[in-house]
């Protein structure tokens, strides 16, 4: 899947009529802590030398994606735009970085750019412009995406775009006429 494709064909699962950018803050911080907790469950409860979780991986990266997706809606942004505008540069420099970091690290740093954009739309003093804010936030989206990039290629043998189509097939399994809250609370997944 093209990344140019995935903002809208995630938000078949968005209901109209909430705060996309405040939903898309706190799932992303939700997302990354199932990220965290598949590492600490593979690294402390899987016995001796276990094999990284790759399907739990990409799966989760493409529940983070999807908030991405949520977080660039609520803020009038193009997530597609902002990868190939801002990934490289600063972001590009990260990979050599995290090309030499445990799995737990970026799981870790990942969690930790996941808490930015909340804090920044959110929770910044109120002299701070509005417009840097928002500005501030579509650029820590650019961030999420780099890491789990970086987690999926280095651990997980899997790419961006391989977890947004197994994210969209999945979201149309479980949702085939569009987002509807009762599945979503009753689902047996």
């Amino acid at each position: 899947m093209r990344i140019e494709d995935y903002q809208s064909l995630a938000m078949r699962t968005s209901t109209e009529g909430h705060d996309r950018a405040e939903n898309g803050c706190l799932g992303l911080i939700g997302e990354s802590g199932e990220i965290v907790d598949a590492v600490k469950k593979w690294r402390f409860q899987s016995g001796e030398n276990p094999p990284v979780p790759v399907d739990k991986l990409i799966d989760e990266c493409g529940d983070v994606l999807w908030y991405c997706a949520e977080l660039a809606e609520g803020l009038d942004a193009d997530m597609a735009e902002l990868y190939r505008r801002f990934s490289e540069g600063f972001y590009m420099d990260l990979h050599p970085l995290n090309a030499v970091s445990p799995l737990p690290l970026l799981a870790v740093h990942l969690a930790n750019a996941a808490m930015r954009p909340y804090a920044e739309l959110y929770d910044s003093p109120e002299t701070i412009p509005d417009d840097w804010r928002v500005s501030q936030a579509k650029c820590e989206i650019v961030g999420i995406m780099v890491t789990v990039r970086d987690i999926l290629e280095l651990h997980c043998g899997s790419t961006l775009e391989e977890a947004m189509q197994r994210n969209i097939e999945k979201l149309k399994r479980r949702y085939p006429d569009g987002f509807d809250p009762e599945r979503s609370l009753h689902r047996a997944e």
